[in-house]
């Protein structure tokens, strides 16, 4: 029982791990991509503005 048990610790604290890295990379990406809508609509204004 007691290795079982050390197994399945192991197991449950790399599965554990892997979630939190995938979550923080997943939170990074689309924080990344992400734009304001104030910045979007500031960006767009400003290229007509310069085709004018």
């Amino acid at each position: 029982m007691n290795r079982f048990a050390s197994t399945l610790y192991r197991d449950v604290t790399c599965a554990a791990a892997a979630v939190l890295i995938t979550f923080v990379l997943s939170l990074s990406f689309v924080q990344s991509t992400s734009a304001a809508p104030f910045h979007a609509s500031r960006t767009v204004a400003a290229e007509q503005a310069q085709r004018a």
